[in-house]
């Protein structure tokens, strides 16, 4: 029997394989989109409630914290630990028998002591040394430079950081010093023919130009940060009263003629004592005499603070921050107690604000937005709206206090603490 095998033929293709439909969702009934709106309407209740108590809470804390001293002073130191002891800070042992002199800049504490300048950072590692001829130092630190000289002699370094960036023999003695952000400075030389001698020199120690004064003393001199103005405190003493005056000088003129770069001149009243000038933002140079504060630029002078009022004279008085100024005033508070209350106005807005602490402030120094009240053992460290940023409180009576940036050191005679601010 014969068989045939066809080949060839197409198979058959196989039948598809048809997924199972989902059952189609029912719509949602008028009674579930109800309990669904009202489910998601008492969850925002819930977050909202929750949200409205902490609001209060906020609210109620920061009432306490700026109207209820004890509760402040709590928050202080137990939530923000803004109180520092002695005994919690670095510290950098100081040789009394070298004579050193401790310096802040650069957001570091320096020693100068024996012709070396040693820099440590703020957890109190040296960092870096400059040799320098400088036993007496004369100086002026801003940011991360430090203009120093030899009092009474004629040695000039500018560092910057931990480098000597230039150094000058200048002829005569060195007086004054002030140097601005940017590395220019400017010095007063005394012991030559003339009375004082103003020279400007850029950061690079290019003596720019000199101003020379043949009857009037030096009383500060100040460059603005923009390098556009430098600002001159001059005393005339040779009249029947003490005369002061303010000079600006554009550094642009003076450099080609020095005589004509006086762009406005102020004389003060009669009798009134020059103190310390000090540039803020604008060309508005800030003037300090025994007995007012003064806001100075080319369009003309304006009295921005009486140092005595009826509320009592400043026992100190402050012109070196950055947008304000402040005095510091003691005022009794009982028998053999007075408070120390410290006024600060603002040179933009001529809004004051007021701090009061207890006792009566030992010294009082400032630097950028930071003022310090040394109390004696106790320091206080605000900022230019009269908020405490740190409290140091120690054991002994307190040498000096150093600042610059964000650090601070507070020194003794045989070491520096340092504060981080």
């Amino acid at each position: 029997m014969l068989e045939f095998t066809i080949t060839g033929l197409p198979e058959e293709p196989e039948k598809k394989k048809t997924k199972g439909k989902k059952p189609e969702k029912e719509p949602e009934s008028f009674k579930e989109k109800i309990a669904k709106l009202g489910k998601n309407i008492k969850n925002h209740k819930k977050w909202l409630v929750i949200a409205g108590i902490i609001l209060i809470l906020s609210f109620l804390v920061a009432s306490l914290y700026f109207t209820y001293e004890p509760f402040q002073n709590i928050m202080d130191e137990y939530i923000f630990r803004k109180n520092k002891q002695s005994e919690d800070l670095v510290s950098i042992p100081l040789d009394a028998g070298k004579n050193p002199k401790v310096i802040a800049y650069d957001n570091s504490i320096s020693v100068l002591a024996e012709n070396k300048l040693s820099i440590y950072n703020s957890v109190g590692n040296l960092t870096g040394e400059a040799n320098i001829k400088v036993n007496d130092p004369i100086y002026c630190a801003n940011g991360k430079y430090l203009a120093i000289g030899e009092k009474s002699s004629s040695q000039l370094y500018l560092l910057e950081r931990s480098n000597v960036i230039w150094d000058n023999d200048i002829e005569g003695d060195i007086a004054r010093i002030t140097v601005n952000k940017n590395g220019y400075t400017a010095i007063v030389i005394t012991g030559t023919s003339y009375k004082s001698i103003v020279a400007v020199f850029d950061d690079k120690g290019k003596e720019l130009f000199k101003i020379y004064l043949a009857t009037t003393s030096v009383a500060d001199i100040a460059l603005s940060d923009d390098n556009k103005y430098l600002g001159i405190a001059e005393i005339d003493t040779t009249g029947t009263q003490i005369q002061s005056l303010i000079k600006l000088v554009e550094l642009s003129k003076a450099q080609n003629n020095p005589k004509d770069s006086i762009v406005y001149t102020h004389k003060a009243n009669a009798g009134d004592l020059l103190i310390d000038i000090s540039f803020q933002s604008r060309g508005r140079l800030i003037c300090l005499y025994d007995t007012s504060i003064h806001i100075t630029t080319v369009n003309g002078d304006e009295e921005l603070l009486k140092l005595e009022d009826d509320q009592g004279k400043a026992n100190f008085a402050e012109v070196g921050l950055n947008n304000s100024v402040y005095r510091v005033l003691e005022k009794s508070s009982g028998l053999f107690k007075a408070n120390t209350i410290l006024e600060i106005v603002n040179t933009n807005s001529k809004k004051k604000n007021i701090h009061t602490v207890a006792g009566i402030a030992k010294s009082t120094s400032a630097y950028g937005n930071m003022i310090i009240l040394n109390m004696g053992t106790e320091v206080e460290f605000l900022n230019d709206s009269g908020w405490i940023v740190k409290r140091y409180s120690g054991s002994r009576a307190i040498k000096d206090i150093v600042i610059n940036g964000s650090i601070a050191g507070i020194v003794y005679r045989d070491q520096v603490e340092i504060i981080n601010l």
